[in-house]
């Protein structure tokens, strides 16, 4: 049992859903840069998984502050190939759904 204070380290099992992580500050000629961080984490049980991704940085100079996001190249094409995923799935579940509407022939036409 843990004393009550004391510090402990945080597990996967803490990190639910999506939650940003920011950098130690770093300064060089009066400019101060914070990175930013999305830390996910997915699964259950022992198979958790967390994964990091960079989306940008806080600069801080004597002038103020600014936030200046990363962009990732590959979220477009990510988005191309879900909006085509999700097409390609709507048109395949409405061709499942008229067909199951149409009679079921067992014999050629003409015969009974």
């Amino acid at each position: 049992m843990a004393r009550k204070g004391a510090k402990r380290r945080p597990s996967a099992a803490d990190l639910r859903g999506e939650r940003l992580s920011y950098g130690e500050p770093v300064t060089v000629g009066g400019r101060t840069v914070i990175t930013v961080t999305r830390v996910r984490a997915s699964g259950a049980g022992k198979g958790r998984a967390v994964d990091a991704t960079p989306v940008g940085y806080i600069e801080v100079t004597a002038d103020g502050s600014a936030y200046h996001p990363i962009e990732d190249p590959r979220r477009r094409l990510r988005a191309a190939a879900t909006a085509a995923t999700t097409v390609v799935g709507l048109l395949a579940g409405a061709r499942a759904i008229r067909a199951s509407r149409r009679p079921v022939r067992l014999l050629p036409p003409g015969r009974r």
